[in-house]
């Protein structure tokens, strides 16, 4: 398990100098912000009313919002069950998402793409909350759900994991409240962070 936590945190701690990093760097800046754009006008100029009310509630059900009483009540079931490892590891999961996307997003300070909003959101840009706490917590819970499970079994959870969080991080460019590369980055860092609390609770 030592080995194993040694490699996730090393990846971790690489990637997050390295965004940091390329987030001063103005050349590279000028490209992404390029790239982004050029998605964002993309999705503006093929907006759907109705598909527009589908991305907004599926944005809705990743909000805290949503997520806060939901996740109480399966932290109040796995207490009746007598979960405790897997409460702390959907605590660390959702906590740990929303304490990280706070320290990045107020240390990089991207600003958001007002002129494609068709939603109100007033916090920084990068990386995106929905997308990590989507992926760190549908995949945390995949794991839950599957540790004693055959191969099929894991495959099928984690395929469900990653279609929810792709459809999470499509509705925040749909709704023009975040560059693509914010939610690339949050799905990354989402997975690294189960990955690490996999470890951490692996033996546990």
């Amino acid at each position: 398990m030592k080995k194993s936590l040694f490699k996730t945190s090393y990846i971790y701690i690489v990637a997050l100098i390295s965004v940091l990093m390329l987030s001063f760097s103005d050349n590279f800046f000028k490209f992404v912000l390029r790239f982004d754009e050029s998605i964002l006008i993309i999705l503006d100029n093929h907006q759907n009313q109705g598909l527009l009310n589908i991305m907004k509630l599926i944005s809705f059900i990743g909000s805290s919002s949503f997520l806060v009483p939901s996740i109480s009540l399966l932290v109040i079931f796995l207490i009746y069950k007598k979960k405790f490892r897997e409460i702390f590891m959907i605590i660390s999961a959702s906590l740990g998402s929303l304490a990280l996307n706070s320290f990045l997003k107020n240390i990089i300070k991207r600003e958001r793409p007002v002129e494609f909003f068709k939603a109100v959101e007033t916090s920084y840009s990068f990386p995106s909350g929905h997308a990590m706490v989507a992926a760190s917590l549908s995949f945390t819970i995949a794991h839950i759900l599957t540790r004693n499970k055959s191969i099929k079994t894991k495959k099928v959870a984690y395929a469900i994991s990653s279609l929810y969080t792709v459809l999470m991080s499509f509705s925040r460019l749909y709704l023009g409240v975040h560059y693509p590369t914010d939610v690339i980055f949050g799905i990354f860092y989402g997975i690294v962070l189960f990955l690490f609390i996999k470890d951490l609770f692996l033996k546990c």
